[in-house]
């Protein structure tokens, strides 16, 4: 039995901004005499509301609050979506100047070497890759740790890898990828991701993709 709701939010058209509930679930969502409940005890009812938008973290963080049989749906409006490409120079000072969450039509680093840390923080306002992600022959990082906002790759459309990585030399780590969910059609890729490095990636790395096909090889420095 679902208990009293404590706060209702319903047909609210131009509602755009519900980050408010974070702060007030302390009080309304778990307060004392509902602590150690299920999660059905929830207290927040969240119906057709407007054109709500907020980066990845504070919608897992919302859907977590309210009733689950209402769940927040969300629109992408407010997220910046940029052009991808071949990253370089241009490409970093985009991802500067429009702080991008969504990159569209695929993403390449290759034979890059980066400066500094600065340069691989740019990387970390990235939430969504429309397109495959491609990482060869580049230097400047040992982990893709600048990749920490990355949630999905999406391509529906490919029929080669969505992940490709190769000859990166200092290339020890590939966190956070096996968080990444990646989405295609199962039934027109043979191999979702190749991940080729000089040293083997260790087995609790590797187990978030190889669940979803990837393949690990590892190859021998010339």
């Amino acid at each position: 039995m679902v208990s009293a709701v404590a706060l209702r939010i319903q047909q609210n058209y131009n509602l755009k901004d519900v980050s408010g509930l974070i702060e007030m679930a302390e009080n309304i969502i778990h307060p004392k005499e509902f602590e150690g409940q299920p999660d059905h005890k929830k207290r927040i009812w969240f119906m057709d509301n407007g054109r709500i938008c907020h980066d990845e973290e504070t919608r897992n963080t919302l859907q977590k609050l309210v009733l689950w049989s209402t769940p927040i749906e969300f629109s992408d409006h407010c997220r910046k979506r940029c052009a991808g490409g071949v990253v370089d120079d241009a490409f970093l000072k985009q991802l500067k100047d429009e702080r991008c969450q969504i990159i569209m039509e695929g993403l390449t680093i290759k034979d890059f070497n980066f400066d500094s840390s600065e340069q691989l923080k740019l990387f970390n306002t990235i939430e969504d890759i429309e397109g495959s992600l491609t990482i060869i022959n580049s230097t400047g990082f040992k982990d893709l740790t600048f990749f920490e906002s990355l949630i999905a790759i999406t391509d529906y459309r490919v029929t080669h890898p969505l992940i490709r990585i190769a000859r990166n030399p200092n290339l020890t780590s590939i966190e956070p990828l096996p968080r990444v969910e990646l989405l295609y059609e199962k039934e027109d890729v043979d191999n979702v991701a190749v991940i080729e490095t000089y040293s083997a990636i260790n087995e609790k790395e590797r187990k978030g993709l190889e669940e979803q096909g990837a393949i690990f090889r590892v190859h021998v420095k010339e």
